[in-house]
């Protein structure tokens, strides 16, 4: 994925991949509020490898600068305290944020210049919790999704939106969506593949990739 920005003249999106071009698109932008605002000449279809966040938010972190999508905000974060961000894979954008060219090797210090609201999800220590029960598991389409209440909440320091890795089993990659969070114990969201293993109360999560 890459921008290419002249705010006098606009704006050029392309999104290139191992089969070539996967998407296209250019415009006018604006900036309004703090917030940089892309006018598509085409259609912009935000599925699979195609489209851009027609809203994205100039964030600077020590000597790099990001423009993050104004609805990943709290993605941003997550990756910041799962210790994905900073990133210098694939030109500092292995987690689809987008990076000032040059930046990948910068340095960070101190914390990102994100909202006053948003700041808030930063994480000193990561949180660690464990799997209360396990509420309900449907099946859509290829996809096993599982609802469960984790026995950690807000008084630790979790808000919904946040997300939590599995660290026992080993084995399992997957991560948990908060949705709900209580005082102390949240409700969250396990999806994944039909052949992993399914969530059980003996699971361990954390903050922390």
């Amino acid at each position: 994925m890459s921008l290419s920005l002249a705010p006098e003249n606009g704006f050029v999106f392309t999104w290139n991949g191992c089969l070539g071009l996967y998407d296209l698109n250019y415009g006018s932008v604006a900036f309004t509020n703090g917030t940089l605002k892309l006018q598509f000449k085409y259609p912009n279809n935000r599925e699979g490898f195609e489209g851009i966040a027609p809203e994205l938010l100039p964030v600077r972190w020590g000597g790099r600068h990001y423009l993050i999508a104004a609805d990943r905000l709290i993605d941003f974060t997550n990756a910041i305290n799962a210790g994905t961000e900073p990133s210098s894979l694939f030109g500092g954008r292995s987690g689809g944020f987008l990076l000032k060219r040059g930046d990948e090797e910068k340095p960070v210090s101190g914390q990102p210049t994100l909202p006053p609201q948003h700041m808030s999800y930063l994480l000193k220590e990561p949180i660690q919790a464990s799997i209360a029960r396990v509420d309900e598991t449907r099946i859509e389409q290829t996809r096993r999704v599982t609802e469960v209440t984790i026995n950690v909440g807000s008084t630790d320091g979790l808000k919904p939106g946040m997300e939590l890795h599995v660290l026992k089993p080993s084995r399992v990659l997957d991560s948990a969506l908060l949705t709900d969070v209580g005082e102390h114990s949240s409700r969250a969201i396990i999806e994944q593949g039909l052949s992993d293993p399914a969530p059980s109360v003996d699971w361990e999560l954390s903050t922390k990739l």
